[in-house]
């Protein structure tokens, strides 16, 4: 899957306000994008990353993988 791409880490943010995360192998909310607290969870785990949301910062040349924000769910984000 194609990254989602940013200007900046501030439009990532515009775009995903809550900084709530949905556990790509329990599918609880979570605070933290990269590591579950309730089934101890990683975002990089190969076996769920079919559940779990990729995107770059243009700016800095980072992608990074992460569970997916709870706004694709709730279908808020058009991107």
């Amino acid at each position: 899957m194609q990254p989602e791409e940013f200007e900046t880490i501030r439009d990532f943010e515009k775009n995903f306000p809550s900084k709530m995360y949905i556990c790509s192998r329990c599918g609880r909310i979570t605070t933290n994008p990269r590591f579950c607290i309730n089934c101890d969870n990683q975002s990089n785990n190969f076996i769920f990353s079919d559940k779990t949301y990729t995107y770059k910062i243009v700016e800095t040349g980072k992608t990074e993988q992460i569970f997916k924000p709870i706004e694709l769910e709730k279908g808020q984000n058009n991107g």
